[in-house]
C-alpha cells in the first residue's frame, strides 16, 4: 500500500482535522486496474471534538472520475486525536501500457458546516504495472516443419494474470485460428499447427496476444518449408530407358506433376520425354525410341502447377546391341577384265531402315581399308571399281545404323579376290633387249586371256607351259588364237622356224588389254 497524501491539514477548522490517504493496486488487467483507497482522519487537538450531526464524506478523484464514501457518519462523534479510517475500492480504466495513476485528488465535505472540511487537494501518483511489460519475454518459434505443415510455439506468456486472453494466429495477412487462455491458467506457452503449406516456400506467421479487442503483444516468425524431395534413378536397355523418381512425400496438398526430359550427352538441348501426374512417393516413365550404345542425360522436374519445386539429373548409356544392325555377307565377286569393275554379290540377315552399308577393299601390303561405295539400301549384286589392280585384294562390307545402335558396326567376313589390271609383263618385251619369258608370266597371260574370253561368253581351254619349255610357233599361235577371239592381234601366224620377235610377243599384251574404250 502506498501513501499518496500524509497528514494534510483541513482547510477549515474549529475543529481542524488531518487526513492521510493510502492506496493499493491489484487485479491489473489490460484495460483496468482495481484500486483500494483508505482515508484516515484525526482531529488537531486532544480536546477537539466533532460531535453528532456532522457527517464527513471522503472523495477521491482518480482515473477521470470521483469516488465517494462515508468517512464519518453524522451519528458518530470524534474526540481527541485518535485516528478514524474508512476504505473503498473500485476499478479504474487504464491503457495496457499505462504504468502510473496520476492526477489524483482528495476532498472531504462536512454535511453540517465546513469544520474539518478539505478542499480538492492533489495527491501523489501511484505506480502500476504495465500489462505489455509482462510480455517482454514472449517468443515465437517454429518446429516440426515438413513440406506441408509446421508447429508454432508461443512461449513466455505470464502465468495466471487474472484476465482471459486470446491468441490469434496469422499466416500472411489471413487469420487462420485462435487459442483461448483462461484468466486462471498457469500455462506459459501455447501451440498452433499451420497446415496446407507448400514445399520450398517461405511463410510469414504472426501470433497476436489479445484481451478483448486490445492487442497486448505481437510476435512474428517465418516458416520455411523444405524443398520437395526425390531421387532420380535410371535403368538402361538397348533402345529405351526406364526412369524413376522415388522418395517424394506422400499425398501433397497440391497436384504434383513430374516432367521428364532427355538429350544425348553431347547435345545442348533437352526434349520432352513425358509427364506423370502422381500424389504418391514414386513415379516412373519409360523413355523409348532411343539409340543403342549412346550416353543420355535425363532430367526430371517436380512441379506444382507452373512452379518447379526441384530438378533432378542423371546420366546413363543405352546398352550396345549389335543384333539391331544387319550382318552382311559376301557371296562372290567377279571382274570385268580390261577394267577394275568388280561385281559383288552379297546378302544381309535383316533389312533395317536407316542402315548404311560400305563396300571396302584392302590390297596386300595396305594397312587401311578403302571405301569403294556407300549404300543406304540393299543392292545386290553391286558393281564397284577396285582401287588397285594386279593385286590380291580383300573385300568386306560394313553395316551401321546410327538410328538404332550408335557406334555399332557389323562387318562381313573378308573375301579374297585377285583383281586384274591391264596385263603387264614381268619384264618389258622391247626391241634391242634380251627377251626373257618366264613360264609364270606366260601362264598368267593365258589365264588373263581365258578370263577375257569368259567376259564375252567364250569358254575356252588352252594348255599351260612348264618351266624350260620353248616358245615355239605352235605355242605362240595358240596364244594368238585365244587372244584374237577377244581382239585382233595384228600379227600373222608363225611357221615353224619363223623368228618370234619382241614386238610379236608384246602385240599379245597390247591386244588382250584392248577394250571398247581404248
Amino acid at each position: 500500500m502506498a501513501t499518496i497524501l500524509s497528514s494534510r491539514k483541513s482547510d477549515y477548522g474549529s475543529p481542524y482535522a488531518y487526513y492521510t490517504v493510502d492506496v493499493s493496486v491489484s487485479s491489473r488487467a489490460p484495460d483496468s486496474v482495481y484500486v483500494s483507497v483508505t482515508v484516515t482522519g484525526r482531529l488537531q487537538y486532544s480536546e477537539s471534538t466533532l460531535g453528532t450531526g456532522y457527517g464527513l464524506t471522503a472523495g477521491i478523484y482518480i482515473g477521470g472520475s470521483w469516488h465517494t464514501w462515508t468517512l464519518k457518519a453524522s451519528t458518530a462523534s470524534w474526540s481527541g486525536t485518535g485516528s478514524h479510517s474508512a476504505s473503498t475500492g473500485f476499478n479504474v480504466s487504464v491503457g495496457a501500457s499505462d504504468t502510473v495513476l496520476s492526477g489524483i485528488k482528495l476532498r472531504v465535505i462536512n454535511s453540517g458546516d465546513n469544520s474539518a472540511q478539505l478542499n480538492e487537494t492533489s495527491c501523489s501518483s501511484v505506480a502500476i504495472s504495465s500489462v505489455t511489460a509482462t510480455y517482454n519475454n514472449l517468443q515465437l518459434k517454429v518446429s516440426d516443419v515438413s513440406q506441408v505443415q509446421a508447429k508454432a510455439t508461443l512461449s513466455g506468456l505470464p502465468s495466471a494474470p487474472g484476465y482471459a486472453r486470446s491468441i490469434e494466429w496469422y499466416r500472411g495477412g489471413a487469420k487462420l485460428g485462435s487459442t483461448s487462455i483462461p484468466a486462471s491458467s498457469a500455462e506459459t506457452s501455447t501451440e498452433y499447427i499451420f497446415t496446407s503449406l507448400l514445399p520450398h516456400t517461405d511463410y510469414d506467421i504472426k501470433a497476436v496476444v489479445g484481451y478483448g479487442s486490445t492487442a497486448l503483444a505481437t510476435k512474428t516468425a517465418v516458416i520455411s518449408t523444405p524443398q520437395e524431395t526425390g531421387e532420380l534413378s535410371l535403368v538402361a536397355k538397348s533402345t529405351y530407358i526406364e526412369a524413376k523418381v522415388s522418395g517424394m512425400f506422400e499425398e501433397p496438398n497440391y497436384e504434383r506433376t513430374v516432367e521428364f526430359y532427355i538429350k544425348k550427352a553431347q547435345d545442348s538441348e533437352y526434349s520432352v520425354a513425358g509427364t506423370v501426374y502422381s500424389q504418391g512417393q514414386t513415379v516412373a516413365q519409360s523413355i523409348t525410341g532411343l539409340i543403342s550404345n549412346v550416353s543420355y542425360d535425363v532430367k526430371a522436374i517436380i512441379k506444382n502447377g507452373l512452379t518447379a519445386l526441384v530438378t533432378l539429373f542423371d546420366t546413363v548409356a543405352t546398352l550396345k546391341d549389335t543384333s539391331l544392325v544387319p550382318m552382311p555377307g559376301i557371296l562372290g565377286i567377279t571382274q570385268k577384265l580390261g577394267t577394275r569393275l568388280c561385281t559383288i554379290s552379297w546378302i544381309t540377315d535383316k533389312d533395317v531402315s536407316g542402315t548404311i552399308y560400305k563396300i571396302q577393299a584392302k590390297a596386300d601390303g595396305e594397312t587401311s581399308w578403302t571405301t569403294l561405295a556407300q549404300l543406304t539400301e540393299i543392292e545386290t549384286p553391286y558393281e564397284v571399281t577396285a582401287h588397285t589392280g594386279n593385286a590380291n585384294v580383300e573385300f568386306r562390307i560394313s553395316a551401321e545404323n546410327p538410328d538404332v545402335a550408335a557406334s555399332t558396326v557389323n562387318y562381313s567376313s573378308e573375301f579374297d579376290f585377285y583383281v586384274r589390271d591391264d596385263f603387264v609383263w614381268d619384264v618389258p618385251k622391247t626391241k634391242g633387249s634380251q627377251m626373257i619369258i618366264t613360264a609364270t608370266e606366260w601362264n598368267r597371260l593365258r589365264d588373263y586371256a581365258i578370263a577375257r574370253n569368259a567376259d564375252i561368253g567364250n569358254q575356252i581351254e588352252t594348255p599351260l607351259v612348264r618351266t624350260g619349255d620353248m616358245i615355239t610357233a605352235a605355242i605362240y599361235n595358240e596364244m594368238k588364237r585365244v587372244i584374237s577371239l577377244v581382239n585382233d592381234v595384228g600379227v600373222a601366224d608363225k611357221a615353224a622356224g619363223d623368228a618370234i620377235k619382241a614386238a610379236d610377243i608384246d602385240a599379245l599384251r597390247i591386244a588382250i588389254n584392248k577394250t571398247d574404250e581404248s
